[in-house]
């Protein structure tokens, strides 16, 4: 929260005002075009759904445009991935790996410049963290509920966090065919709940042509890596960047890892160089700083 009374970045006071600081709650779903100079299809994948929603909701009750009050919610999301991510890998790995696990992920230029705006990023991160402990864990009938309702509200917050539910589906299908049947359903309503978020948004980009033309980047694969070890800041990239191939080598024997890894590297390439969409940035992936740690 450290500055948080500066002013809104250009993303995300296009989501403020036009999703955000509006008459109507349902503007949170980017159903229509509140400023008349400005198309709906120019602004809409700005609208990061949850966030958007759960803002509205303090403007609607308070009716107050002050940024630093917009920016608890990203702020606190933030702070709990930090909080339950180290708790959990120091009980896993020991006081000092986990401790230095949090403080990667607290560190992070990416993770911490995209937590502390009004954009949905820290709360998908905290989804996908929370989605993956309640999977790894004991999976009743009401935790394979909130993992589908966690998955479906972390997609919610930030599309991209889908690649995520992708990577769940990879890991258990290469244990068992049976659990991933168990889970089918589960999977199905996270990804139903994700996508009912952003369809309308999707319908009017796709239909009135508002996505800009393919842009191919061809340093976007290094920019990412780059970037979840601590770009554009030498010291983070130092630290961190050392330390990422050993302990990687640590892991080598667990198939999360490989699945994971998989999944992203599909992902990437059919981004990079399939759909190629000209906008393409690293923090689309800011989930993947607590898979770093």
């Amino acid at each position: 929260m450290v500055g948080s009374n500066r002013s809104l970045g250009y993303d995300a006071a296009a989501t403020f005002a036009n999703f955000i600081a509006t008459p109507s709650l349902l503007d949170a779903f980017a159903v229509r075009s509140v400023i008349p100079t400005i198309p709906v299809t120019q602004v809409a994948t700005n609208d990061h759904v949850l966030l958007s929603l759960l803002s509205h909701l303090i403007y609607s009750t308070t009716g107050s445009r002050n940024e630093a009050l917009y920016r608890i919610i990203p702020a606190l999301a933030a702070g709990a991935t930090v909080g339950i991510s180290t708790t959990v890998l120091v009980r896993r790995f020991g006081l000092l790996a986990g401790l230095c696990a949090g403080l990667f992920i607290a560190t992070d230029p990416l993770f911490v410049d995209n937590s502390r705006d009004v954009r949905g990023y820290s709360l998908a991160a905290l989804g996908c963290v929370l989605g993956t402990l309640i999977l790894a864990g004991r999976r009743t009938r009401w935790r394979l509920a909130a993992y589908a309702a966690v998955m479906g509200l972390a997609i919610a917050a930030q599309l991209f966090a889908g690649v995520v539910l992708l990577c769940h589906v990879a890991w258990i299908l290469s244990r068992s065919r049976s659990e991933a049947l168990r889970l089918l359903p589960a999977w199905a309503a996270g990804a139903a709940i994700g996508v009912a978020a952003y369809a309308n948004i999707y319908y009017l980009e796709l239909t009135r042509h508002g996505l800009p033309p393919p842009l191919f980047n061809p340093d976007f694969p290094l920019y990412l890596v780059l970037f979840l070890v601590g770009a554009p800041v030498l010291l983070p990239v130092g630290l961190w960047l050392a330390t990422v191939g050993l302990g990687a080598w640590t892991q080598r024997r667990q198939v999360w890892l490989w699945t994971t890894a998989g999944v992203v590297a599909v992902v990437v390439a059919v981004l990079w160089l399939g759909l190629r969409p000209a906008f393409l940035y690293p923090r689309f992936f800011v989930f993947l700083v607590p898979a770093f740690a």
